[in-house]
């Protein structure tokens, strides 16, 4: 990574205990987005399987993706949704969800081509790649950047941040998301939810006091960029981790050879979406073009995520057709956010071929008549 503008220093010069933290704390904000919000590790950090299994699989998969978008420059919001994609393709040999619903009970639609279309649709394409991997990139940069306005942001990351109604009604939305499914799956307690919502954002602000003493308020998101021998202990840990669960976990629930194969299939097809999509030339960022939200912005996110799960508690009805309107729209709003991904790619691949076909001619013709001026 290159030198950075402002007065921060290139993110490998960090020392080894503040980039461990930084992970850490991404971790922990991939945590408090995709499982805390979606109710599905209530008081998690009370039992062993929390600290153990879940958070380092949120945390390896989190640096080990975002590593790999950073070395191979596809780092645009369409290059991470798609590095998102893959991450919740976990569900498939880790969990088996996307393949037979959730452990202990049936696919909400039934199973189509050996997959559990609704579990598919919400996992895949909505959950892990907005709630586990772009939301804690997104906040990661927005503490790592306490409001200034020179702070190292991936490419139009500074469009989304940017202190405005555009940035509150996104966030506010996901507050809304959250606070409907962890009531719902907290089964309306107030007090399980809410201790879970705010113990789990308690661990998120130690670990980012933690980063901030170790690394001299200068880390940002580019300090998750694992380097050569982190890579390696990234591919042990995710290569023993999906041979394991795959076997032991719910092996009932392994399909047949076909649908293995369609599971392949779409790793490809996701894969070949990233290569076509264009690479980032360094951090292209626009720097200093708009103050982005600060920490207390955040905190202000979590107390309207507070305060919704308390009426959602005290009025089970409302908490429950919430959840239900956001869980039949998130069906929906998977397919759409991977097609519009997907149509946007190939445009803009389509578009620089021709760009790159039209600048050549000149040449070529120039090539051709040598008589041409200047020769």
């Amino acid at each position: 990574m290159g030198d950075h503008p402002g007065n921060r220093t290139p993110t490998g010069t960090l020392p080894l205990p503040a980039v461990l933290l930084c992970v850490l704390l991404a971790g922990a904000l991939s945590m408090l987005c995709a499982e805390v919000l979606s109710g599905a590790s209530v008081l998690w950090f009370v039992t062993a399987w929390g600290w153990i299994v879940t958070l380092p699989l949120y945390m390896v998969h989190l640096v080990f993706l975002f590593s790999l978008a950073v070395l191979f420059r596809r780092t645009s919001l369409t290059s991470l949704y798609l590095w998102g994609v893959i991450f919740g393709l976990y569900e498939s040999w880790i969990t088996k969800v996307t393949w037979a619903g959730y452990i202990g009970s049936e696919p909400a639609g039934g199973t189509v081509l050996g997959f559990a279309p609704a579990e598919f649709l919400i996992i895949v394409l909505f959950w892990h790649p907005v709630m586990s991997f772009l939301l804690p990139l997104l906040l990661f940069e927005t503490l790592s950047s306490s409001g200034a306005d020179d702070a190292p942001l991936l490419p139009g990351h500074r469009w989304l941040l940017a202190r405005g109604r555009r940035s509150i009604a996104l966030f506010s939305g996901f507050a809304l998301i959250g606070a409907a499914f962890l009531t719902m799956n907290s089964a309306y307690n107030a007090v399980s939810a809410l201790v879970t919502l705010l113990g789990s954002a308690g661990i998120v602000a130690v670990l980012y006091k933690a980063v901030l003493k170790v690394s001299r308020d200068n880390f940002s998101v580019y300090s998750l960029a694992l380097k050569k021998k982190g890579l390696i202990l990234a591919i042990i840990y995710l290569a023993a981790l999906y041979i394991l669960a795959f076997f032991v976990l719910v092996p009932e629930h392994i399909p047949p050879a076909p649908t293995i194969l369609l599971t392949v299939l779409i790793y490809a097809a996701v894969v070949l979406l990233i290569w076509l999509d264009r690479p980032i030339s360094g951090n292209t960022d626009d720097y200093g073009k708009g103050t982005i939200l600060g920490v207390c912005h955040l905190a202000g996110f979590l107390l309207l995520a507070s305060v919704l799960i308390a009426i959602f508690s005290i009025f089970p009805p409302l908490g429950g057709a919430a959840g239900t309107v956001i869980y039949l729209l998130l069906i929906v709003l998977g397919p759409v956010l991977v097609i519009t991904v997907a149509g946007l790619v190939l445009f803009r691949f389509v578009k620089n071929r021709r760009t790159l076909k039209s600048s050549r001619v000149p040449e070529e013709n120039q090539e051709e008549f040598p008589g041409s001026p200047g020769k």
